[in-house]
Parts: structure tokens; sequence; C-alpha cells
């Protein structure tokens, strides 16, 4: 385990593993660095979309709901090839 673990926090991965949810305590950990990985680059990617909107870099709105429409039916036509 990780020396410098809160008291909680290794309850909690301990509990984890005892109920069966991890195999181990490092499997458990590599988890939670990986979400916390992601975590971050969804930050950055945010901040960088911030960045780019002060600097007047936007897409017109119509561009995005084209966009989103038809992300939309490539999903509904996905789930109906699978039903």
């Amino acid at each position: 385990m990780a020396p410098n673990l809160s008291p909680e926090n290794d309850l909690y991965i301990k509990e984890l593993v005892s109920r069966g949810t991890y195999p181990s305590e490092a499997e458990a950990l590599n988890d939670a660095v990986g979400l916390l990985r992601k975590s971050r680059q969804v930050v950055a990617a945010i901040q960088a979309g911030i960045e780019q909107a002060e600097r007047g870099d936007l897409i017109p709105s119509e561009d995005v709901f084209h966009r989103l429409e038809d992300r939309l039916a490539i999903i509904e036509a996905t789930v109906h090839q699978k039903s």
C-alpha cells in the first residue's frame, strides 16, 4: 500500500478488496490513478476550450448542432443494428 495514503483511504481500499470489488489493493490503486489521469485530461481539455473561446476561435452554433445530429444518427443506427 502507498505509505502516505490517509487512514480513511487505506480503509476504503481494504474494504473494496474484502468485498471482492478488486482482487488486490494494487489493482484498486491502479484503477484510482487511471481515473485521476482521465480527470486531469478532461480538465486540461476544458481549459484548452476556454482559452480557445477567449481568443474568439469558435465554431458557429449551426455547425455544432449539425455535428451533434450526425453523431446521434450514427448512435441510433448502431442501436437499431444491435436490436
